[in-house]
């Protein structure tokens, strides 16, 4: 993307944070909120053009460039006792502009950072709006966290696409971009339901008057209405000619037609938001489970044999179940002390405290063989011969054998 198209993307994102502001103290002034809003666009711009394009004294350009905006927004603005604030505002967006790095792969495309502050913005102006009885105010800001909302679902699932698809960008591209349209589609019609409605029938009233029209007024329709016409009935009189309605049940299979329309894009939705909820607890669960997996005890001298089956999908929950009740008995079960166990016993305590130390740093460590273990740990690999004869051969482990790697608890 170029650096131009980049900074026109920082800005305005950075602009819409903030905008909710400027809207509120445009109502309260009793004024247009264009001049802040420009104002607070050319703030950003000037602070993420110093941080893109100034290559010395970059810190002194943009507090310069601070200052002079937050004097020109105190002098130049029409919002009065407003001004002030507006002007720290442009200040604190220049500053913030002015310290992004353009290098960082992680705010290549947006800040994630700005969208909870985004969003409390919105919700907390709306909120004084509210109390205030700032009606117009109101209505902006709820555009502006719709807009906001939209564009910050766009970017930051193309920008986890692209930070952990690898070679399969471009084919998960076009899906979840196709998923981030949809949700902005429902999302849409949500908001601006009363204005299609309206649309939708002022399009029917033009269709059914140029349809009557073709046949002079003969059908199903009345020529014309009584003046105490019953509410509900479409009135076409507004488009010339004789005053006419539609019939009862042509406006019953529009009102249909439009609240199915509603209903099912409001059931889209919410399925979306059900599989996304859904997708994360699985995740969340999943990373639980993992953890609860390599959590090792902190003694060394304790023994319990190894499980060595591998983490699947399959296995997971009997996995976490087992983990669970192995965990339990340890509290009620004093450990076993090295004098008491078996040549082949000190040898499995040895390696499941090898195991167990490992998980800790790499929750994977499950998955290696006992000759990779040795490596990981920096053990001898003599030892991981030795462990395998425990497990495969029916060859005795003397008690000399087991105790030269008793030094391995310790470590």
């Amino acid at each position: 993307m170029k650096k131009a198209l980049r900074l026109l993307l920082y800005a305005g994102t950075l602009a819409l944070t903030c905008a909710s502001v400027v809207l509120l103290a445009a109502d309260f002034a009793g004024r247009s909120p264009l001049a802040g809003a420009g104002m607070l666009a050319l703030s950003c711009a000037a602070g993420y053009a110093v941080s893109g394009y100034v290559k010395e004294r970059r810190a002194l350009v943009g507090l310069l460039a601070a200052l002079a905006l937050a004097a020109a927004a105190s002098m130049l603005l029409p919002y009065g006792n407003w001004n002030a604030l507006l002007a720290l505002l442009g200040a604190a967006a220049t500053v913030l502009g002015a310290r992004h790095d353009w290098s960082n792969p992680e705010t290549k495309l947006v800040d994630a950072r700005l969208l909870p502050v985004g969003l409390t913005a919105c919700g907390l102006t709306y909120l004084v709006a509210l109390i205030n009885l700032c009606q117009s105010a109101k209505q902006q800001i709820g555009y502006v966290a719709y807009g906001y909302l939209i564009l910050s679902v766009l970017l930051l699932n193309r920008k986890s696409v692209q930070e952990n698809a690898g070679g399969q960008t471009g084919r998960m591209m076009r899906g979840n971009q196709a998923l981030a349209w949809g949700f902005a589609a429902v999302l849409s019609l949500a908001v601006f339901f009363r204005p299609l409605q309206s649309a939708v029938w002022n399009g029917l009233r033009w269709l059914i008057s140029a349809i009557l029209s073709l046949f002079d007024g003969k059908g199903a329709v009345s020529e014309t209405a009584p003046s105490d016409q019953a509410a509900g009935r479409m009135d076409l009189s507004a488009l010339g000619g004789q005053e006419r309605t539609l019939p009862p049940w042509l406006e019953m299979a529009g009102n249909i037609l439009l609240y199915a329309v509603a209903i099912a894009a409001l059931l889209a939705l919410a399925a979306f938001v059900g599989w996304a909820v859904w997708k994360g607890i699985r995740r969340l669960g999943a990373a639980l489970t993992q953890w609860l997996y390599g959590f090792g005890s902190g003694t060394g001298e304790e023994y319990a044999e190894e499980s060595e089956q591998l983490m699947t999908a399959q296995s997971m929950g009997r996995q976490l179940r087992d983990e669970m009740k192995r965990r339990a008995r340890r509290l009620f079960a004093p450990p076993r002390r090295w004098g008491a166990l078996t040549p082949d016993q000190r040898v499995r305590a040895v390696y499941r405290h090898l195991l167990e130390q490992q998980q800790r740093a790499a929750p994977d460590a499950g998955n290696l063989t006992p000759e990779e273990l040795c490596v990981r740990a920096q053990k001898d690999e003599a030892f991981a011969r030795l462990y395998n004869r425990t497990r495969y051969s029916d060859s005795d482990i003397t008690e000399q054998e087991a105790e030269a790697y008793r030094s391995y608890l310790k470590g």
